[in-house]
């Protein structure tokens, strides 16, 4: 899919400015710019916090795969730059450094943004603006419920994930479930999905 997104946009010409060096308050987690002659990729995540480790982890693979079509030569010539943004795991500061990409024109999609929370407050931002988000790090159910055009998530929602897993744990013969549950957008959101396989089993949380 990535793939076929990219030479999308390498097909149309598309480019990504390169004034967002100057944009002030944007918290850079590394030292590399906006590129010149690049197809410029912006994720916003934790670098700092609970999920920095996990958050990394994941993007480390992404650009593997960029740096394999980047030793081709590109897409139609422009290599691939991945920009991280840190928002230290508040969804305040997400919104924020979208808000500010978004203003200064220059942001072609938000690649693989983490966290419940802050994609919940960037969606609307994305679907104001017409921002593609692409491959989000959650399974929130309100991504793609009701439909966003400028959503494009490659996971299953966490209320199907829990709902799956209490299923098959039923098939093996368990009838006793327990929830230890977060307060948080996050929490609620799978515990809806276990209250929904729970009732199509007839079962009560013990």
């Amino acid at each position: 899919v990535l793939r076929t997104l990219s030479k999308a946009w390498g097909l149309a010409g598309l480019r990504v400015g390169y004034a967002l060096a100057s944009v002030p308050g944007l918290s850079w987690s590394q030292t590399e710019r906006p590129k010149p002659g690049a197809i410029n990729l912006h994720h916003i995540g934790p670098f700092t916090g609970q999920l920095a480790g996990v958050n990394t982890e994941a993007l480390q693979g992404a650009e593997i795969y960029f740096d394999q079509i980047n030793a081709t030569g590109g897409i139609n010539g422009q290599k691939i730059n991945l920009i991280k943004l840190d928002d230290k795991q508040d969804a305040k500061e997400s919104a924020r450094l979208f808000t500010e990409l978004i203003v200064s024109g220059d942001i072609l999609t938000l690649f693989m943004p983490r966290t419940t929370p802050a994609i919940y407050a960037m969606l609307p931002l994305a679907e104001q603006h017409r921002v593609p988000m692409f491959g989000m790090q959650t399974g929130g159910i309100q991504i793609t419920e009701p439909f966003k055009r400028y959503a494009f998530t490659l996971r299953a929602s966490y209320q199907d994930e829990v709902a799956f897993l209490i299923r098959q744990l039923h098939l093996t013969g368990l009838r006793k479930f327990g929830f230890l549950v977060a307060t948080d957008a996050y929490g609620k959101d799978v515990m809806a999905g276990a209250e929904r396989a729970m009732r199509e089993l007839a079962l009560q949380p013990v």
